[in-house]
């Protein structure tokens, strides 16, 4: 057990760094607060399958600021093609859809299994009618 725990806390550093690198390119801004740079680095371990069941996507979803979320949204296809945040786009995609209004109420994450969950959430209007990159 404790070698999955050094496992997973390497595999977080790595992920963070090249986060951050990434981020730093294509925003150009080294500015982030480190709250938000963990739930970034969080919610990218999920999408690594570097999960143990007990992640909590919601509060990492809600420590990421509205400038970010919006880069995510306006540039997932792009954003989409790395295979970890292909996993867990839809986290910012209704994330974005609730800070915009566009969910009758909070969208919440269950935990099936250690290594499986569902994102359950109902939308306003069907969410391929949905413009994300206006706003």
């Amino acid at each position: 057990m404790e070698q999955i725990n050094y496992r997973s806390e390497i595999i977080h550093v790595i992920i963070k760094n090249i986060l951050k690198e990434s981020i730093n390119k294509s925003i150009k801004d080294d500015s982030l607060p480190e709250i938000e740079m963990d739930a970034l680095t969080n919610i990218c371990m999920m999408g690594a399958s570097a999960i143990t069941g007990t992640e909590t996507p919601h509060e990492y979803m809600r420590a990421i600021s509205d400038r970010i979320l919006k880069y995510f949204v306006e540039n997932i296809d792009e954003i989409s093609k790395n295979p970890i945040i292909n996993k867990i786009r839809q986290f910012f995609m209704i994330e974005w859809c609730y800070r915009h209004s566009y969910l009758n109420d909070d969208w919440i994450w269950v935990w099936k299994t250690n290594r499986e969950g569902q994102l359950m959430f109902n939308p306003k209007i069907p969410l391929n009618e949905i413009n994300f990159h206006v706003q």
